[in-house]
C-alpha cells in the first residue's frame, strides 16, 4: 500500500496534534491519536506501519534513546519539509530544528533558546539541561 503525500502529511497532523512544536513523545502521538486505551504492544505496531507509510516523503526524523538497555523510538523531529509540511512556510524557524536555529543566527532569542533547551529535555530526559541568563557586569 502506497500513502500519497498529503495522506502522510495528515497522519503527522494527527500525530502532532494542536502542536507547535517540532517534537512530539510517542506517548504523545498515541494520546493525539486516541490510542490511550490500546496495548503498548498493538500502539507500537500501529506506530511502526504509519511510519513505514510516511517514511518515504522525509517529513520526519526518529528521535531514538536507550531503555532499560534496548535502543527504543522515544518520539519524532520534523524535517524541514515535514515543518513546512505541517506549519506552512519556513521563512521563520519555528521552536524545534536547533540545527537550522543555529545557522539562521539572526533568529536566536531568549525565547527560541529555552524552546530548543524544552526539546532536548524532552529528547534526552537522562540528562539534565541547565538554562541561565545572567546580566554582564557593566562596570567591568
Amino acid at each position: 500500500m502506497k500513502l500519497s503525500r498529503e495522506g502522510a502529511v495528515g497522519n503527522l497532523r494527527v500525530f502532532f496534534g494542536d502542536s507547535e512544536s517540532d517534537y512530539v513523545s510517542v506517548d504523545d502521538i498515541y494520546k493525539n491519536a486516541g490510542r490511550s486505551d490500546y496495548s503498548l504492544e498493538s500502539n507500537r505496531k500501529w506506530l511502526y506501519n504509519r511510519l513505514t507509510l510516511i517514511r518515504p516523503y522525509g517529513l520526519y526524523e526518529k528521535v531514538n534513546g536507550v531503555q532499560n538497555g534496548v535502543r527504543v523510538t522515544q518520539g519524532l523531529a520534523l524535517t524541514k519539509q515535514g515543518r513546512e509540511a505541517l506549519h506552512g512556510s519556513s521563512s521563520h524557524t519555528r521552536g524545534g530544528d536547533i540545527r537550522e536555529r543555529a545557522v539562521a543566527q539572526q533568529d536566536v532569542s531568549v525565547v527560541s533558546v529555552q524552546r530548543d533547551i524544552d526539546i532536548l529535555r524532552n529528547m534526552y530526559p537522562e540528562f539534565e539541561f541547565v538554562f541561565d541568563v545572567h546580566f554582564k557586569n557593566r562596570d567591568a
